[in-house]
């Protein structure tokens, strides 16, 4: 094969329409779609931003949608490739009949989510509509779900920007995103900077959720990775006896598994 048509084909696989970053509306994507490039979106779009990346075009969106949408055709240096994970069986499977609805169910069950890139979710954070802030949560959340390194670390940052807590709204929010990062396999990197936040932050009727929820999460920890962290409260000045013999319920429950 000559270089040029080396060049053109991979020009091709280029294509918007292959791109992680292009969002259509219903999922439909080939080369004659509109839609929209989310890599580097335009503030306008940010209230939006879930409803975009799920295949949606909220009637309050669709005059944005028609100022920046694009075609699949189009290709840019910027490309990114969709992380699927090579299965025979998708290539087997899309030479027989299938609705639209199986052939989206069959790709997004081979996504490699460990994978797919959260930028997009950065805005929808600091967003003042809250509705967009707790979609934005719920879809980091999936993700760290299935071990996404990425969707933690913006999510963790997220949740030490929220500390301390001020008023019940926002240790409510606090308990949220602490509970989407439960199922992260590596528990430990919470530990230290879990155990901070009850440092700074004071225990009363507004925050008792916070404490609550932080030290459900240390019961779920290997002891030998919170002992340290919960002798430093156990030891402290600042935490008072109710405090205290919860540390001790944890140790004591803890040491009669070892």
């Amino acid at each position: 094969m000559s270089y040029d048509k080396e060049f053109e084909e991979f020009n091709i696989l280029q294509k918007c329409a292959n791109c992680a970053c292009f969002f259509v509306e219903g999922h439909v994507v080939s080369e004659d779609s509109y839609g929209l490039c989310l890599q580097k979106p335009d503030d306008s779009l940010e209230p939006f931003m879930d409803d975009i990346v799920n295949g949606e075009i909220p009637e309050q969106c669709r005059e944005l949608f028609e100022k920046y949408k694009i075609q699949g055709k189009h290709s840019c240096e910027n490309f990114e490739a969709c992380e699927v994970e090579d299965n025979d069986e998708i290539a087997d499977d899309l030479h027989n009949p299938m609705t639209k609805e199986e052939v989206l169910s069959l790709i997004i069950d081979n996504v490699d989510w460990s994978k797919q890139p959260v930028e997009q979710y950065k805005n929808a954070l600091k967003s003042s509509c809250v509705e967009s802030q707790k979609k934005a949560i719920s879809s980091l959340g999936g993700l760290v779900a299935n071990n996404n390194p990425a969707a933690f670390d913006m999510l963790f940052n997220y949740l030490m920007e929220l500390v301390p807590s001020k008023n019940t709204d926002t240790t409510n929010l606090m308990v949220d995103v602490l509970r989407k990062l439960h199922p992260y396999q590596n528990r430990k990197k919470l530990i230290a900077p879990l155990v901070e936040t009850l440092f700074n932050t004071p225990s009363n009727n507004q925050t008792r959720g916070w404490y609550t929820e932080v030290f459900k999460f240390l019961k779920l920890c290997n002891l030998e990775e919170s002992e340290e962290y919960l002798m430093k409260i156990r030891e402290s000045n600042l935490f008072s006896y109710r405090i205290k013999k919860k540390i001790d319920d944890i140790l004591l429950t803890e040491r009669q598994f070892l």
